[in-house]
């Protein structure tokens, strides 16, 4: 069973994890990935929520050997918005034993408010150090953070043929630009977007 975390010593725990891969994060676009993070592939951020991602991101951690996924709500807040409203917060620890069919519960429970839905800026990680997820509804991009070509290449083999939803940042742009037509002010945005998520070699 998933359940929201409600216990405020262990919502601190991953406030703390969070801040350590993401220390000066302050909006999406600007990327915030601690320093040792240098490669970086996007993706459609709703894929996020499909079952083959959770299935997929499972194989990722039991190869690497990690026994559990953090989904962090990062805004709406899980303190000022969600804690005060639902009395708990919008964090989940997730087991690799878990099934997709527990996490879709969880992520439409409607007596809180539906994460798949309301969640705006959104983080997943592990325990590991070397690879983590940021992703923004509003942007309709998520990317993946990794500190090493050796971490990413054990990501891509883990989705196998789904491996081709990763891209660059950049390049997942231009798919959006391709189905939104952009207008030249909204390009010039994902324009710096893009240029905040070269990889750093």
């Amino acid at each position: 069973m998933i359940d929201f975390i409600r216990d405020k010593t262990e919502f601190e725990q991953f406030k703390a994890r969070l801040n350590e891969l993401f220390p000066n994060y302050t909006s999406f676009e600007n990327n915030a990935f601690n320093n040792n993070f240098k490669y970086f592939l996007g993706f459609e951020f709703s894929f996020i929520f499909h079952k083959s991602f959770f299935e997929k991101i499972k194989e990722l951690l039991i190869k690497i050997g990690n026994k559990n996924l953090i989904f962090y709500t990062i805004d709406p807040s899980p303190e000022e918005y969600f804690y005060k409203n639902f009395n708990a917060y919008s964090i989940l620890n997730i087991s690799v034993n878990n099934t997709d069919e527990e996490l879709s519960k969880i992520m439409m429970d409607c007596s809180t408010e539906e994460l798949a839905i309301v969640s705006d800026d959104i983080a997943w990680f592990s325990d590991s150090n070397d690879w983590a997820i940021i992703g923004s509804r509003d942007w309709e991009i998520a990317v993946v953070g990794f500190t090493s070509l050796e971490t990413k290449e054990i990501f891509i083999k883990s989705f196998g043929e789904s491996a081709d939803m990763f891209t660059s940042v950049g390049k997942q742009a231009e798919i959006l630009d391709e189905m939104l037509n952009f207008n030249n002010n909204v390009k010039n945005e994902y324009y710096k977007l893009a240029k905040n998520y070269i990889d750093k070699v």
